[in-house]
């Protein structure tokens, strides 16, 4: 049997990124807030699976904790092409 699961939408991923960070903020204990532009970039960002995307939320909490920020910024790594054709 083969399962097909479609990569998730905007919207969904939107909605994953939000509730990662409320999950890691909880945990941790951390007052840390995230801009909704912010999530929208990432969320966009079809260049990156959710695992990307996880390891980059958890790196924004950590660093806003660790320099002690009330807000909390993405780092984005360049975005990668894909290209068709021979290499």
């Amino acid at each position: 049997m083969i399962f097909n699961i479609p990569t998730p939408g905007v919207e969904q991923r939107q909605r994953i990124i939000k509730t990662e960070f409320s999950k890691l903020c909880k945990r941790v204990g951390a007052k840390v807030r995230i801009a909704s532009s912010d999530v929208s970039q990432l969320a966009e960002r079809v260049d990156l699976d959710l695992r990307n995307i996880n390891r980059i939320v958890r790196d924004s909490v950590i660093e806003a904790i660790g320099k002690r920020r009330s807000a909390a910024t993405f780092t984005l790594p360049p975005a990668v092409r894909r290209s068709m054709g021979f290499v």
